[in-house]
C-alpha cells in the first residue's frame, strides 16, 4: 500500500470518528431536551393535582405569606408552562435545521446524478456544491438560546417548588 492510499485510509477512520460523535453528542442533547419536555409535562399534571389542597393549606398562614406563597405557585407553574414551550420549539427547531440540511444534500446529491446521466458539466456541479457547502457553513447548529431558557426555567420551577414544600413542612 502506498503512502497516498493509507493517508485516505487515515483520513476516511477520522472522518468516521468525527461523524460519529457528533451524532452521539446530537443524540444525547436531543434525549436530555426531550427529559426536561417529559419533567415539565409531570411536574404540571402534578400541579394540577394539587392546587385545592394547596389552596385549601393555606388557611394557616399570615396574610403575607399566603400572598407570597401564592405568587412562588403562579410563578412556578408559568416557568414549568414557558419551559415546557422553550422545549418544544427547541425540538422543533432543531427537526427544521435537519430538514433543511437533508433538503441541501439531495438536492447536491440529484447535481451528481446530472453529472453521471450527463445532463450537466463538471464545473457546474463544482460551483452548485460549493454555493449548498456555503449555506451549510452559515447554520453550523440549532441556536441553544431555547434550550437554556427550557432548563433556567425548569430549575427556578424546581427551587420554587421545593421551597413551597418545606414551607408547608416546616410551619404547618
Amino acid at each position: 500500500m502506498d503512502i497516498k492510499e493509507e493517508a485516505f485510509r487515515e483520513k476516511q477512520e477520522v472522518m468516521d470518528m468525527l461523524f460519529f460523535a457528533e451524532k452521539r453528542a446530537s443524540e444525547l442533547a436531543d434525549e436530555f431536551t426531550r427529559l426536561e419536555v417529559q419533567i415539565a409535562t409531570i411536574l404540571l399534571a402534578f400541579i394540577g393535582l394539587f392546587v385545592q389542597p394547596f389552596l385549601a393549606g393555606l388557611t394557616g398562614f399570615s396574610g403575607v405569606l399566603v400572598v407570597l406563597m401564592k405568587f412562588s405557585f403562579v410563578l412556578a407553574v408559568f416557568a414549568i408552562v414557558f419551559s415546557l414551550v422553550m422545549g418544544l420549539l427547541h425540538l422543533k427547531r432543531k427537526e427544521r435545521f435537519w430538514d433543511a440540511m437533508h433538503a441541501r444534500r439531495v438536492a447536491s446529491r440529484a447535481k451528481w446524478a446530472e453529472l453521471i446521466k450527463g445532463l450537466t458539466s463538471l464545473e457546474e456541479v463544482r460551483a452548485y456544491v460549493s454555493g449548498i457547502r456555503g449555506a451549510d457553513a452559515d447554520v453550523v447548529k440549532s441556536p441553544m438560546w431555547t434550550w437554556v431558557l427550557q432548563t433556567t426555567l425548569l430549575g427556578i420551577a424546581i427551587v420554587l417548588l421545593l421551597v413551597l414544600f418545606l414551607i408547608f413542612i416546616v410551619i404547618k
